[in-house]
């Protein structure tokens, strides 16, 4: 039985599971399974944005435009997108949680869709040495041979793979400065 974006987001409810559609010039057309955050006079507020109930737009295109829209969540759609799951890692976030978790949701396991857990903060030379790894990355990717398409792709990675890097690092400094006493100050010795 198929659901319509109306009837199913209109039900919806804080904890419910929602779909966003990204279309994005480089990667594609690619969905995010999220949870709702709040539901309030016709809109569904997601970690993506706030989207009207009735056509499923967002709110407020800001910075991302036009470019995501609510889609109703079906085992169609994850069965589709879960042979790409190995490159689905989006700024050193493992997406298979996210659909593994939408999945129990959708089959009835789960009542509602847990907040995503962050990532855990690595250690201080874990966090050195993917800094090094995506720096050298970053520098390899000058040296590729330019192809239409593919080459705005690679430097996007690069870049992100690189601000990722530089966030992990900062976590784990702040971890450290914890785990010594020192509280987040940045003078903290290590």
């Amino acid at each position: 039985m198929e659901i319509d974006l109306e009837t199913y987001y209109q039900a919806a409810r804080t904890g419910s599971l929602a779909c966003i559609r990204s279309l994005d010039p480089i990667y594609g057309e690619r969905f995010f399974f999220l949870r709702v955050r709040e539901v309030r006079n016709g809109r569904i507020a997601t970690a993506r944005g706030i989207f009207w109930t009735v056509n499923g737009e967002k709110c407020d295109p800001g910075w991302g435009g036009d470019a995501h829209a609510l889609v109703v969540p079906t085992l169609a759609l994850l069965e589709m997108i879960e042979p790409n799951l190995e490159r689905m890692a989006q700024f050193g976030v493992d997406r298979r949680f996210e659909i593994a978790v939408a999945r129990a949701v959708l089959e009835g396991r789960l009542t509602e869709m847990p907040e995503m857990p962050q990532p855990p903060v690595p250690t201080l030379k874990e966090a050195q040495a993917e800094l090094q790894a995506a720096m050298a990355y970053w520098e390899a990717v000058d040296v590729r041979e330019a192809k239409p398409g593919t080459s705005v792709r690679i430097r996007r990675e690069a870049s992100e793979r690189l601000v990722t890097a530089r966030t992990n690092l900062e976590r784990a400094k702040q971890q450290a400065g914890r785990l010594a006493g020192c509280g987040d100050r940045a003078g903290c010795p290590g």
